[in-house]
């Protein structure tokens, strides 16, 4: 997904492909899942900071709204305005991500772009399985996705920042 484009999900979007009736917002094994379960996976760890506190920022509010989005998986509604909020807030801190990384000269820039290029793919394609009423699996794709990004490649901006602390939150110096 080329995020300049504008060739993304709005809210016409989930107009026209969530047409889910209320009530129907079940996991692939046909029960309901625990929103508060759900919640309490999305719990974000100072280890996964990487140095810059607005993205850090950023990304502990993204995890934040993840755990709240959770708690409205039984109201398909809700979750459909929530998800694509999150969304949103997505591509706007991918956007962001970018600028810092631009300002500060990051050699790697255009490869960290095509990552968050899968990254906007892949919580599209989680949008599009919330709109089949799965919901939970959905929030639980766009965790992982969110998640493996910072982990293998916003963790690589870390030396520039002057962050030095492993995934486990030790010091590595």
């Amino acid at each position: 997904m080329d995020m300049t484009t504008g060739n993304l999900p709005t809210e016409a979007w989930i107009e026209s492909h969530c047409q889910s009736p209320p009530g129907t917002s079940r996991d692939r094994s046909g029960r309901r899942p625990g929103g508060n379960d759900l919640a309490r996976s999305f719990h974000w760890r100072d280890a996964f900071h990487i140095g810059h506190s607005g993205i850090d920022q950023e990304h502990r509010r993204f995890f934040e709204q993840l755990a709240n989005a959770a708690q409205f998986i039984d109201d398909p509604r809700r979750i459909e305005r929530l998800f694509l909020d999150l969304f949103q807030e997505l591509l706007r801190h991918l956007a962001d991500e970018e600028r810092v990384m631009d300002e500060v000269e990051f050699t790697g820039l255009a490869q960290h772009r095509l990552s968050h290029n899968v990254v906007a793919e892949q919580a599209k394609a989680a949008l599009t399985i919330g709109c089949d009423g799965e919901w939970a699996t959905a929030l639980r794709l766009l965790g992982a996705s969110v998640l493996e990004h910072v982990t293998e490649e916003d963790f690589k901006l870390r030396p520039l920042f002057g962050h030095t602390h492993s995934l486990g939150g030790t010091p590595s110096r």
